[in-house]
């Protein structure tokens, strides 16, 4: 299974090294905002965020905000009671973080979204926490969970009322043009709905909501990287910038000029990147004497682990460590990723998940320089 970089976010954070621990903020009087810091995480432009807690006629509503000033969210967590204050608690590192009270909870981390919250009185409870839902198409529901489309992006709703007049959760979903599909289900019984557009899901059971969704930021990232993947292939290979590691340099543009080029983009903790490194190795070995060039891209971020990976381990090509920048520019939306060079400078192929065949170099081998 390769490892995803982007739309659900950039799983290189965090995944190196012992996790850090959490800052806990103590939550005296609502309302309460704390922020969290921005991320620049190889390729992915992490906003500043805005977490908000306020007390919504005698409940907890919790609301996610990112910079300019994007709604992400709003979510009515619990019913407060008296001499009682939710916790907070953010990531030093990364933007995970986690509200909890009593049993309840709201937890999130690149778009990742689990929430426990209590559940409402159906018949009983006046309504009115939050705003209602937003005015547009619905292209599916199941029960009271349903999905509206608002001008550019699809939002995630459920209401304690089956009325979309009456909601108590509001989720930026999944942007137009990400969205390939859509569809929903639901159990006989009403305890379990499910929606999805496109890779964006979410499933409610009434108190547990688990969304995997498409964040604003997300969703930038994604629209510019399928664009730049559309420019890739047939243009110019882009420049491949960075710290030569182990004991083979890298080489020159002029050197490269001529050859068949393949570019492995890995990282010493994706398992399935380390997994194909002998397979590259084999390619490299094969073909050398014929024209082939392997250049590894070690992601940038995490990447501590890498000299004493390098140390332990023999290539037969050269292995550099990104400046960060490299990934954005070949649109690396996935770990490991291989692209393939003709001997012209041009990318044949772009962003695939394995290494090319024989059959594949051979062709590229077989061509003369344009």
């Amino acid at each position: 299974m390769n490892r995803r970089l982007i739309p659900l976010a950039i799983l290189t954070l965090g995944l190196a090294g012992p996790p850090a621990v959490a800052e806990e903020q103590s939550v005296t009087s609502l309302p309460f905002v704390t922020e969290i810091a921005p991320i620049n995480a190889d390729g992915l432009e992490i906003p500043k965020q805005r977490l908000e807690l306020t007390d919504q006629g005698g409940w907890l509503v919790v609301s996610l905000s990112a910079e300019p000033d994007e709604l992400e969210w709003r979510i009515v967590l619990a019913r407060l009671t008296p001499d009682s204050m939710p916790q907070v608690s953010v990531h030093p590192q990364l933007p995970l973080f986690e509200i909890q009270y009593g049993p309840w909870f709201i937890r999130e981390s690149l778009g990742r979204l689990r929430v426990y919250r209590e559940p409402k009185d159906f018949e009983g409870d006046t309504w009115n926490q939050l705003e209602k839902a937003p005015i547009g198409d619905t292209p599916c529901e199941a029960g009271h969970l349903f999905v509206v489309k608002k001008d550019d992006w699809y939002w995630v709703c459920t209401s304690p009322k089956y009325d979309k007049s009456t909601i108590d959760t509001l989720i930026r979903f999944q942007h137009e043009k990400l969205k390939k599909s859509h569809g929903s289900m639901m159990f006989a019984d009403g305890k379990f709905a499910e929606v999805f557009c496109g890779e964006a899901r979410c499933h409610d059971e009434g108190d547990l909501l688990v969304a995997e969704r498409i964040t604003g930021y997300g969703a930038q990232a994604m629209i510019s990287n399928e664009e730049t993947k559309k420019s890739i292939v047939g243009k110019q290979v882009p420049p491949m910038d960075g710290k030569a590691m182990g004991q083979i340099p890298m080489p020159s543009h002029a050197k490269l000029k001529g050859k068949v080029v393949l570019v492995d983009f890995w990282a010493t903790w994706c398992g399935p990147c380390v997994k194909k490194l002998p397979a590259v190795n084999a390619l490299q070995e094969k073909f050398a004497d014929r024209g082939l060039v392997v250049v590894g891209v070690h992601a940038n971020q995490n990447s501590e682990k890498l000299p004493e990976f390098m140390a332990e381990h023999e290539f037969s090509f050269p292995v550099v460590l990104s400046d960060g920048e490299t990934e954005k520019r070949f649109a690396v939306s996935q770990l490991p990723s291989y692209f393939l060079v003709g001997r012209n400078g041009t990318v044949i192929s772009a962003n695939m998940p394995d290494p090319p065949t024989d059959a594949e170099i051979e062709v590229e081998l077989a061509k003369k320089e344009e």
